[in-house]
């Protein structure tokens, strides 16, 4: 049933609207370069003092140029007792790059891949690589890729691990972990290796401590060894032996080693290699997101670390997360596929992508759409916006003003429009109102100045650098498509038009995707499918 069923009550109520009219033509703006750089990383420092695993971290602020980071708060049990770890807020960094007047491709910013990973706790860059904790005791740090993933395709994540040189009996701990989880979320301090608390989730722990109840801290169920071990939700608690669990060779030996995870989506199946070898150590089968992640489609993937009394450097250096496309969608122009998302521009100028799924839609059928959206993180330079789009074949999108859609027909579209194309800034004078906003759109055209009242609505500022949720939803039996952003009480667009004949001439199966696009201004914009259309399927 759709969201907002009721309205089909109601909808008899409401005029049908006019095809928009007027069609000028757009682009991409003039000449020119852009260009930027943004580098930065918050830094905190806490030091403190305790015996058998107890002390309280101090406070550490730190501000970096052109970004922004969260802050941790560490809280949690040391190996030998209990201990507060550190609070630390900073900003990370976003590397910038803005266009001028004229033809050119901005910069994007350059750094050793700060951009792919949000650093929390004690995690910093070193090189190329990421210390999630240095050798200092009750610290936790965790790093979660940027690109969404989901384990409805098969995954591939590979590592380069140090786990410090200092074994056990040296007072070397605690650990490191690779997590699937629904959300970026804090580190803790001690046994639970960074993971303690994670939920809902899945990971895979390297555990270098033997929490057995014979050495320090809660007995874990561990072996003496270094060991891999399946953990779920939060827990590195073993004495139930439930999942799995292999002990393997000295980790701690100031070596690099080589931690490989993959995931076989059709067989619901998990491996992992330590350091090689024609068969994984470990091998779990499972319904992971059915089991453990509530049915999520899409996943955050992320490694922590933390120590206690004890303590060890934990760092890694990423060496690929790939994960190949679904085959479900035809990418047009910039659009690529990563991960779970389908990047339709770059933060590049004068791009234009698109992306079809490849299953029609049927207009005789009720449907439902949710996606996570992302316009980017600059607002006056930033541009132009993406376009949920109709449309009867997968058409070639266009840079620009035009937002990809400009030039299809016969096409029906909901815009999302970061730029104000009004006459007073770059661009063609598209009557655009000067904040951003969602509109309808019909035939490859972007211009309002034909605009029927009550299809266009001014929104906040959508380049905020955070995901926004969109929600369309159509009922069939009275021809009326409900729009909403970001869960808002009130859909923010109810249109009512019998689609198929007016727009596609009595044609009930369309195409449809989104399209986006940039011109002298541009930010990086993509979307995360959630829910897919039944009709589609």
């Amino acid at each position: 049933m759709n969201r907002y069923g009721l309205l089909a009550s109601l909808s008899g109520l409401l005029l049908l609207f006019a095809a928009v009219a007027g069609c000028d033509d757009g682009g991409g703006g003039g000449t020119g370069e852009g260009e930027g750089e943004g580098e930065g990383e918050g830094e905190g420092e806490g030091e403190g003092e305790g015996s058998e695993g107890e002390g309280e971290g101090s406070e550490g602020e730190g501000e970096g140029s052109e970004g922004e980071g969260e802050g941790s708060e560490g809280e949690g049990e040391g190996a030998e007792g209990e201990g507060e770890g550190s609070e630390g807020e900073g900003e990370g960094a976003e590397g910038e790059g803005e266009g001028s007047e004229g033809e050119g491709e901005g910069a994007e910013g350059e750094g050793e891949g700060e951009g792919e990973w949000t650093l929390l706790g004690s995690a910093e860059w070193e090189g190329d690589w990421i210390v999630l904790t240095p050798d200092e005791g009750n610290l936790a740090g965790a790093a979660w890729h940027a690109v969404p993933l989901t384990l409805e395709r098969d995954l591939v994540a590979e590592f380069k691990v140090h786990l410090g040189t200092d074994d056990a009996a040296e007072e070397g701990a605690d650990g490191l972990v690779v997590v699937l989880a629904t959300e970026a979320v804090e580190a803790a301090i001690g046994e639970g290796l960074g993971y303690q608390g994670i939920l809902p989730s899945v990971a895979v722990e390297l555990d270098t401590f033997p929490n057995d109840g014979e050495h320090l801290g809660d007995d874990q169920g561990d072996p003496l060894l270094d060991h891999l071990a399946v953990d779920v939700d939060g827990s590195v608690n073993h004495t139930d032996g439930g999942l799995p669990l292999v002990e393997v060779g000295e980790v701690e030996d100031g070596q690099e080693h080589t931690l490989k995870i993959e995931w076989l989506a059709a067989a619901q199946t998990l491996k992992v290699w330590l350091d090689g070898g024609a068969e994984p150590d470990l091998t779990w089968t499972e319904d992971i997101a059915g089991t453990y992640l509530a049915g999520a489609s899409v996943i955050r993937l992320g490694l922590t670390a933390s120590t206690g009394a004890f303590s060890n450097r934990h760092a890694f250096l990423p060496v690929r997360i790939s994960q190949g496309s679904s085959g479900e969608w035809v990418l047009v122009g910039s659009a690529v596929e990563e991960g779970a998302r389908l990047v339709l521009t770059p933060d590049q100028g004068n791009q234009a992508g698109a992306a079809w799924r490849k299953s029609p839609l049927d207009l005789a059928v009720d449907f439902s759409l949710q996606a996570q959206v992302y316009l980017g993180s600059k607002d006056d330079d930033g541009a132009d916006g993406i376009v949920f789009a109709l449309a009867t074949e997968e058409a070639t999108a266009e840079v620009g003003e035009g937002l990809g859609f400009q030039g299809i027909t016969p096409s029906f579209g909901i815009e999302i429009d970061t730029y104000p194309n009004d006459g007073d800034h770059l661009g063609s004078d598209m009557a655009d109102p000067l904040a951003d906003h969602l509109a309808w759109v019909v035939d490859g055209s972007v211009d309002h100045h034909a605009q029927p009242e009550g299809t266009l609505v001014e929104v906040a500022n959508l380049e905020d650098g955070g995901e926004h949720l969109l929600e369309i939803d159509w009922l069939a039996a009275t021809h009326t498509l409900v729009v909403n952003l970001d869960a808002s009480a009130q859909p923010l667009l109810v249109i009512v038009e019998d689609i198929a004949t007016t727009r596609f001439g009595g044609v009930g199966k369309v195409r449809w995707g989104f399209t986006g696009s940039t011109g002298d201004a541009s930010n990086l914009q993509y979307v995360v499918p959630l829910e897919i259309p039944a009709a589609a399927q």
